[in-house]
C-alpha cells in the first residue's frame, strides 16, 4: 500500500546475526493449600539476550501467559515476578489482540548480555489437570 509523507514504513530485514537471543523455560509443581488439596504450576522462563555488534540495538521481546476463562472460578494465573518489567500488551501486535501477551522492550549495547526472567504459576485443584497436561512451554 501507499505511504503518505511522513508515515511509518517497516521492513523486515530478516535475522541479526549480531543479536544472539536464547529461550528457557523450567517447570515445576508443588501441593498447595491447608490440606493440600490444590495444585502450583510454577513456569521460570529465561530469555539471554547477546549482542556482539558495533551498534546499540533495541529490542522488543514478547512473551505470553496463560488466561483463564472469567466462568473459571477453580483456576488462578498469577505473575509471581519479572525482571525488569515487563507491560501487558493490550494493543494489537501484526493486526491481532492476543491475550496474555506481554513484552519487555529494552536497548542492549554493543558487547553487552542482558537476562530477561519472569516467573508466573497457575493454581487450580489438585484433581483437575489442564489441556494437553499441565506443562507449558
Amino acid at each position: 500500500a501507499e505511504t503518505p509523507p511522513g508515515g511509518t514504513v517497516t521492513i523486515g530485514l530478516g535475522v541479526d546475526p549480531t543479536v544472539k537471543v536464547a529461550r528457557n523455560v523450567r517447570f515445576r509443581e508443588e501441593t498447595a493449600g491447608v490440606l493440600r488439596g490444590s495444585l502450583r504450576l510454577l513456569h521460570d522462563v529465561t530469555i539471554d539476550i547477546e549482542h556482539v555488534g558495533r551498534r546499540a540495538v533495541t529490542l522488543e521481546v514478547r512473551e505470553r501467559v496463560p488466561v483463564v476463562d472469567p466462568n473459571e472460578k477453580d483456576l488462578k494465573v498469577e505473575e509471581v515476578a519479572v525482571a525488569p518489567a515487563w507491560e501487558k500488551v493490550e494493543t494489537p501486535i501484526d493486526d491481532q489482540v492476543l491475550k496474555g501477551a506481554r513484552r519487555w522492550r529494552v536497548t542492549v549495547q554493543p558487547g553487552q548480555s542482558m537476562k530477561l526472567t519472569a516467573q508466573y504459576a497457575i493454581r487450580m485443584p489438585s484433581d483437575r489437570m489442564l489441556n494437553g497436561g499441565n506443562r507449558r512451554n
